[in-house]
């Protein structure tokens, strides 16, 4: 039996923190910064790791710093020493700390302000993180297969502040408000919940619209224009909502499309927007003036959506060429 090559596939994408025609796309063997003015690209190579690229391993996750000058990258070949494979990337932001979540159940803590890299361990569990999160606040969020959400504040992050807890199925996507003060989670069990970290309270569950989107939440991404995007499995189409902040102080998920109110704790849900997509939906992410960019699976595209008028419209699309096989690279 023949077995085809398998492509060198984009897996995720990283919006730059300060310079909008950048954009990080993550391929299986593969990191490309591409200016999107040209959509020309340069390779991204990290120095930590071995620059044979036979040796280079399959790309697990990656992330600019906050000043936007430096990139992390993890593969899965544990060069940093890692007991298991890493989930999950980012920088503090102060710049002077790389923390990576493993799937073994731990948060290391890099140390790169000096020249010799130290570094500890700041979260231990017993099960598989899913996803990691670190808010501009400073709570470091990290959820787990068994559908908790372990919420401390970094760099203490031996201080539990709660634990979230409501899911029924494993949690496997996070992303706090653009204030770190609210935080999102995804689930298997195809809800996606808003909590307040501080104190582990459920604010809002938004259950799906219909049994077709009863699927994995696969994806979680907030904007900073109070937009939060939301991915399913297998499916091709990401849904949109919008949040606000009301006068008693609690958030809002506000719709156009659908009339259908749900009120809970003051909460109330009134809209969806969903956007169609040519194939599966992989990753989404916004940049910091609310553009959309949606990572599609096969083929690979890339599709820019411009927020006017109330809605996201798509503005431009782009081919991300495989030009290579994972074969060749081994």
């Amino acid at each position: 039996m023949t077995v085809s090559p398998q492509k060198n596939l984009p897996q995720f994408l990283i919006t730059h923190p300060t310079d909008l025609s950048k954009l990080l796309v993550g391929y299986s063997c593969l990191l490309r910064e591409f200016n999107l003015s040209s959509f020309n690209y340069k390779e991204i190579v990290a120095q930590t790791f071995k620059q044979d690229k036979r040796n280079f391993g399959l790309l697990v996750c990656a992330c600019y710093s906050n000043s936007g000058d430096q990139v992390a990258i993890v593969n899965n070949l544990k060069e940093l020493v890692l007991p298991r494979s890493g989930v999950k990337v980012c920088f503090s932001k102060d710049n002077k700390s790389i923390l990576v979540a493993d799937k073994a159940g731990h948060v290391i803590n890099y140390c790169i302000e000096k020249t010799e890299i130290t570094q500890k361990i700041l979260v231990d569990t017993l099960s598989t993180i899913t996803d990691m999160y670190l808010s501009v606040s400073n709570y470091l969020a990290v959820c787990d297969r068994e559908g908790r959400i372990r919420v401390s504040f970094f760099p203490n992050a031996y201080h539990i502040l709660s634990y979230c807890i409501g899911h029924e199925g494993a949690v496997t996507c996070l992303s706090f408000t653009s204030s770190g003060l609210r935080l999102f989670s995804g689930s298997n069990d195809g809800t996606v919940k808003l909590w307040d970290p501080t104190n582990g309270k459920e604010l809002f569950s938004l259950e799906p619209f219909s049994t077709v989107h009863k699927h994995k939440v696969c994806d979680l991404q907030c904007s900073a224009s109070q937009h939060v995007c939301v991915c399913y499995e297998g499916l091709s189409v990401a849904e949109v909502y919008k949040y606000s902040l009301t006068t008693e102080g609690l958030e809002t998920l506000v719709c156009n499309m659908f009339m259908c109110v749900t009120l809970i704790l003051n909460i109330f849900q009134l809209h969806v927007q969903s956007i169609n997509t040519n194939s599966e939906v992989l990753q989404t992410v916004f940049d910091v003036e609310n553009t959309l960019y949606i990572l599609e699976r096969c083929p690979p595209y890339i599709t820019s959506y411009q927020f006017l008028e109330g809605f996201f419209s798509e503005s431009s699309s782009e081919y991300l060429a495989t030009d290579c096989y994972l074969s060749d690279l081994q």
